[in-house]
């Protein structure tokens, strides 16, 4: 019973602020929500990513060749034999080069007849699935069919360049395309193998066996039976991969969002401390009646409950609204659509958080309010005493090294400077909220943009031309006989043919990179050596390796010798340098680096003599680029692709701000929570001062004037919030930084500009004076008679 009174006098008090509770209820909304939704669409990618795997690869687990490329089918006799194998299934991959000039890549998978398959099953929705007797029979995704290929249907037909010339496709079935998060098509593997120049050659095998529960003795005796040729997958560990790297990033962004929830909490006891000390006859009247201690703690601390509570439910509608936006809003921008859903157990968190939320932050000033003496009320003014030792060394420590009353703006407003340095906690309070937001955003910003110029670097270092030309068709691989060709056209300085495959070096993946020594530096590519030296002419199976390779996966020196495992056996490389990483790998990336030998060692050991990958060009006039960029592509033709160095850095660019935008975004609510911050303090401010207020005009100040004091305060906390945000932001971008060198193996460099500093600062003083305005145009309508008649 006693508890329903103190729980009906929290809901009075909470509903005579409405105002006050509307404000501090929004803040943790906007927190919770932003904490709801990413988790709720990190959980629901991993689901999602899960399902794919499973329905898509429908194994146990599956087997590619060590160097990523094709291998004989011939194999599968050899895992054929052993009798706890169900069923094998191969299958050829591509990727149709035509889809690309639609901004689309369309993987073409070369399979068996429904007839002879267990395994890769299609759903097909309309249509069939293929037979033997379908040999330029297509099954398309129903994506793909219909958005991307201008609505084909069933018994239509579609043409596609290969290898073998361009070929008309009859399409004969549509499947299911798994929500749109790939563009692919189904051919027969013989048709694929004819196409493709790849005869008795396949890209994986998938297995399925009579007992799962041997599949770590299955794939132990292949791996001892087919050496180092392949390298063996399970699904388990696949769906470990992709969702190891979303929750990697689910993680970090669920970090930066938190910055909103504890800006919330100062918020919360910034609203509590002010609720404490409007209310001190209302305590000292309880205590005079017999309230003891616990129960002026209880009831305050009933009221931040009920706040907390609040705010949680109120993000839990703002989650699920803004989950149905980005349903209805990314499928029409992104052509893709994973479905999102809230699950019950983060239903529970965010209100769990939300309790927490108001319980760490409103026991300060629930105590506080509990150990009121009732005598204390009768001095003037009276606040909290600023008892609390961590805002105490806040206050001491910082505000008074920037303490209002030293600046010059508070010599011409003497009034404000005194207002703020009254209330000495709910001025660091305030400040320090805009400032861990200011800084949060400061220190996002400077670390990407050192991230985009580090990417930019190793972009320049390892390709240094000024364009390259790729294969045009299915191979991945073109001639090494157009780089002459190119050699001797107009305006070209050097060109230089590289041979990159990605390969397993010691169980990491890394990128192999084939490349003449002195006509890789002739055209800019540059590769910075820590010891040792570079790749000569004269060398055969040397290796340079990336110092992270080095040291941490093979723990390798100058003069050691490191295996690797090719299509023409294992062979044994020296190592003659070692270099700075050669290639950004982000956090979570398979890829762990780049290794270089010689051009014709590549070529060797993946058997493609006279092939290459890619062709560096490098020009002598660079304004006239495109018009020799036109000509290549003249001579060329439908044989290879271009690409200028140029557009690649701008999509790399684009990339990185595109993904550092959206951490700035999450971290930008932060901001907006630290306004309404601003305007809770503000208004708690002119309720306080009413009376104050009411002499004012009655003497004679006007409107204008009174309205100018409060944005007068309201400029000081932005002076002090945009210096104390800086300072954060700076060391914040430091420790970002160190992280995020430690995760990519390399060395960054926070940017930070004295555009970065200006703009932040006055966008801290932008933010105080507009979420000021209204609490002062409050303050600047009040009537001298009701003023005066207030409290």
């Amino acid at each position: 019973m006693q508890s329903l009174v103190y729980f009906s006098l929290a809901i009075r008090n909470i509903s005579r602020r409405k105002l006050w509770t509307a404000l501090t209820v929004s803040g943790i909304a906007i927190g919770i929500a932003a904490i709801v939704s990413l988790i709720s669409i990190g959980e629901s990618m991993q689901v999602e990513v899960t399902k794919y795997v499973k329905e898509t690869i429908n194994a146990d687990f599956y087997i590619t060749s060590s160097s990523l490329s094709e291998f004989p089918i011939a194999l599968m006799d050899t895992i054929k034999k052993l009798p706890e194998i169900e069923s094998v299934e191969p299958q050829l991959f591509w990727i149709i080069p035509e889809a690309r000039a639609r901004g689309y890549a369309l993987a073409v998978y070369g399979v068996e007849p429904r007839e002879n398959r267990k395994l890769g099953l299609l759903k097909i929705v309309k249509g069939r699935d293929l037979s033997p007797g379908d040999a330029f029979g297509i099954v398309l995704a129903s994506h793909y069919a219909g958005k991307i290929h201008m609505n084909v249907d069933v018994g239509d037909k579609v043409r596609l360049s290969t290898p073998a010339g361009e070929k008309e496709f009859s399409v004969i079935g549509i499947c299911d395309d798994m929500n749109n998060v790939g563009h692919s098509g189904y051919i027969l593997l013989s048709t694929a193998q004819e196409l493709s120049g790849k005869k008795d050659k396949i890209s994986i095998i998938l297995v399925r066996l009579r007992d799962p529960e041997k599949i770590d003795q299955v794939i132990s005796h292949l791996q001892r039976a087919l050496g180092n040729k392949v390298t063996i997958h399970t699904a388990k560990e696949t769906i470990a991969s992709a969702t190891s790297i979303i929750t990697a990033l689910e993680y970090f962004v669920i970090i930066i969002a938190s910055i909103s929830i504890i800006v919330a909490g100062f918020l919360i006891i910034n609203t509590m401390i002010m609720s404490v000390t409007q209310r001190l006859h209302e305590i000292a009247i309880m205590k005079a009646i017999g309230g003891s201690n616990f129960q002026i703690l209880r009831m305050f601390l009933i009221e931040t409950i009920i706040i907390g509570v609040l705010g949680s439910l109120a993000g839990l509608f703002l989650a699920a609204f803004f989950l149905q936006v980005v349903q209805f809003i990314v499928p029409r921008l992104l052509d893709f659509m994973i479905p999102i859903s809230i699950p019950l157990r983060v239903i529970g968190y965010s209100v769990g958080i939300g309790l927490a939320l108001a319980l760490t932050f409103g026991l300060y000033p629930a105590w506080r309010a509990s150990r009121v003496r009732p005598l204390e009320i009768i001095r003037p003014s009276y606040e909290i005493p600023f008892k609390s030792k961590i805002f105490e060394l806040f206050y001491h420590v910082l505000l008074k090294l920037i303490y209002p009353s030293k600046l010059l703006i508070a010599k011409i407003a003497p009034i404000a400077s005194r207002n703020l340095s009254r209330r000495k906690l709910r001025t660091a309070l305030t400040t320090l909220g805009i400032a861990i937001s200011i800084g949060t955003v400061v220190a996002l910003w400077a670390a990407g943009q050192g991230l985009q110029t580090y990417i930019t670097g190793q972009i320049k270092g390892m390709i240094g031309a000024d364009f390259i030309v790729i294969e045009g068709g299915f191979t991945g691989e073109i001639p090494i006989s157009i780089s002459e060709a190119i050699r001797k056209m107009p305006n070209i300085e050097n060109v230089s043919p590289v041979f990159r495959r990605p390969i397993f070096l010691s169980n990491a993946l890394v990128l192999l990179s084939g490349v003449e020594p002195d006509t890789f530096r002739a055209v800019g590519g540059k590769v910075d050596i820590l010891k040792g030296r570079f790749l000569e002419k004269t060398d055969e199976y040397a290796i340079v390796l990336s110092k992270a390779l080095a040291e941490r996966t093979l723990n390798a020196d100058i003069g050691d010798k490191v295996k690797i495992d090719t299509p023409a056996g294992t062979k044994e490389f020296v190592v003659v340098g070692i270099s700075t990483e050669a290639m950004f790998a982000p956090p979570g990336s398979e890829l762990k680096g780049t290794v270089w030998i010689p051009l014709t060692t590549a070529q060797k050991i993946f058997d493609k003599e006279s092939k290459a990958t890619a062709i560096f060009v490098k020009v002598e006039d660079l304004t006239k680029i495109n018009v020799t960029v036109e000509k290549v592509k003249l001579v060329l033709g439908k044989k290879a692709d271009i690409v200028t160095v140029g557009q690649i850095l701008q999509t790399a660019a684009m990339a990185v701000q595109t993904f550092w935008a959206f951490f700035i975004g999450i971290a930008a609510l932060a901001i907006v929570i630290a306004g309404l911050s601003i305007e809770n303090t503000m208004t708690m401010s002119v309720s306080e001062r009413t009376r104050e207020i009411g002499i004012l005009k009655a003497v004679g100040a006007k409107n204008w004037q009174v309205m100018k004091i409060f944005l007068q305060e309201c400029l000081l906390l932005g002076i002090l919030s945009g210096v104390v945000g800086i300072i954060l932001g700076i060391v914040g971008a430091e420790e970002l930084n160190a992280f995020l060198s430690k995760e990519i193996s390399a060395t960054l460099n926070v940017i930070i500009t004295w555009k970065l500093i200006l703009g932040s600062f006055f966008f801290a003083v932008l933010l105080t004076l507009i979420f000021g305005i209204h609490p002062a145009w409050k303050a600047a309508r009040l009537k001298p008679v009701e003023a005066l008649r207030y409290g």
